[in-house]
């Protein structure tokens, strides 16, 4: 039911143009900017997130331990001059994986959010996508393994400095990797 309620809740911060979230610095105080400020290092902070609950699921519920430590093992592979629009066609490569599986537990398909507003993509709209997908992610891994991994600290970010678009896309591939052999 809860997780049911999150894709209301992006729709009302779409409608309002601005987000508040929690930073790892300090969970008790909620962060509000424009969307329109959104930047590669939010996007960043929520792939940095998909990547860590996809160990965190590995670690819960694989009992191959071999594919535990190559999950595990995975590494980021450095690209440059990525734009946002690329950034977006890898996360929805991602979505591709995810819904196969999310479809096979009898799951909907992800939602996911176009940017009407601009003609060209928009780091906000990469941003909103990939917390969708965050979203996703988790109800597939309640209704599969049910282990109730706490979500709450996946959804705190770590905003970082300097993260450029090429470094969100190398963050999203390997967590493409990584659901891949999770699912094998």
């Amino acid at each position: 039911m809860a997780l049911r309620i999150i894709p209301i809740i992006l729709a009302l911060i779409i409608s309002f143009n601005a987000i508040s979230i929690p930073t790892k610095a300090n969970a008790e105080t909620l962060t509000l900017w424009p969307l329109s400020e959104t930047t590669p290092s939010h996007v960043y902070a929520v792939w940095i997130n998909i990547n860590k609950l996809l160990i965190a699921i590995a670690e819960e519920n694989l009992e191959d331990q071999v594919k535990l430590t190559r999950i595990k093992s995975l590494t980021l592979t450095k690209v440059e001059g990525k734009i946002p629009r690329e950034v977006l066609g890898q996360v929805n490569k991602f979505r591709i994986v995810l819904d196969h599986n999310r479809l096979l537990h009898r799951l909907s398909p992800s939602s996911n959010s176009r940017d009407l507003s601009s003609k060209a993509m928009q780091p906000r709209t990469v941003f909103i996508n990939s917390l969708l997908v965050l979203d996703s992610l988790q109800e597939w891994e309640l209704i599969t393994y049910g282990n109730g991994i706490p979500f709450a600290p996946f959804y705190r970010f770590d905003i970082r400095e300097s993260i450029e678009t090429s470094d969100v896309f190398s963050q999203v591939v390997l967590a493409t990797k990584r659901l891949e052999l999770l699912t094998q």
